[in-house]
This record gives C-alpha cells, sequence and structure tokens, in this order.
C-alpha cells in the first residue's frame, strides 16, 4: 500500500539508507529512485528496528534530513489517520516521525533559551563564589574585630585598675 511504502520511504531517508535506481513502472524506459527494495532490505529486515527507533538520537537530527522528510510530513497521504487505514504498524512509525519532526521544530525555538539559561547559570556560580569569598573575608574581620574589642575592653579594665590604685 502507498502508505506502508511512504513510512518505509521515510525512514530510508531518516537512516541514510539510500535509494536504488530501478526502471520507470510506468514503462518509459527512464530510471527513477525507489526505496521499496532497500527499505525490505535494510529496515524490515532489522530485528533491531524498534530499538533504535526507540534510542535514535532525536537531540542531533541533522537539518538535511529535516528538510528531506519535510515534504512527507506535509503531504495529506502521511498524515497519522491516512497511514492508519493502510498499516496499523506503521502508523506508529508515522507518529514517530511526525514526533521526530515536531522536536526539531520545538528544539530550535528552545535551544537559545537553553543557552541564555546556561548564561546564566554561569553568572549565578560566579557571583556565589565571589559572595562566599566576600563572607569569608567578613568572618576574617569580625573575628578579628571581636579579638581587638576583647584586647581594648582588658586594656581599658587594666588601666582602671591600675588607676584606682
Amino acid at each position: 500500500p502507498t502508505g506502508v511504502k511512504l513510512i518505509m520511504e521515510c525512514l530510508c531517508v531518516i537512516k541514510g539508507v539510500p535509494a536504488a535506481r530501478v526502471p520507470d513502472p510506468s514503462g518509459s524506459g527512464k530510471m527513477v529512485t525507489d526505496y521499496w527494495e532497500p527499505s525490505k532490505k535494510f529496515i524490515l529486515s532489522d530485528p533491531k528496528l524498534l530499538r533504535s527507533l526507540k534510542e535514535f538520537d532525536k537531540d542531533n537530527i541533522p537539518a538535511t534530513i529535516i528538510k528531506k522528510i519535510e515534504p512527507y510530513v506535509k503531504r495529506e497521504d502521511f498524515q497519522v489517520k491516512a497511514v492508519a487505514k493502510a498499516s496499523k504498524a506503521c502508523k506508529a512509525i508515522a507518529m514517530w516521525v511526525h514526533a521526530m519532526y515536531n522536536y526539531y521544530n520545538v528544539s530550535l525555538e528552545v535551544e537559545p533559551k537553553r543557552e541564555r539559561l546556561r548564561g546564566a547559570e554561569s553568572q549565578l556560580a560566579e557571583v556565589e563564589a565571589a559572595l562566599r569569598e566576600t563572607k569569608d573575608k567578613l568572618a576574617t574581620v569580625e573575628e578579628r574585630l571581636r579579638l581587638l574589642t576583647e584586647n581594648f575592653e582588658k586594656a581599658v579594665a587594666r588601666k582602671e585598675s591600675l588607676v584606682n590604685e
């Protein structure tokens, strides 16, 4: 079915599986790109397909891959409901493809905010370190002041005892 072929084609694009060049089925004599045979060989026969989708590095999807899958994601016959009519298994993969596409686009908006947060956290750490250092200096000064005050009071008491004698 068309929905299944589209899903497999898109997975080949995402996973970097190259298309095969085959004679045009319409009989034009030209060679056309086809992902069905490579998808059967590299995608459908992969016993770890589900694991590879779960462990897919969604934080480092190249922009070139997103540009390549965008036409698929925008197609009416690639929408989850349309694919579900062709195959329930492919419905889940279509949902995954849409999720990766959406995640990438959301991360483009979120990443600058994350960068600003990291910068603010770095500044906060610097300021907190300076504050700790200043508090330590203050504690040293206060201790010195306490000792000087104590010595002063002893000296005043000694002076008074000497004056009284």
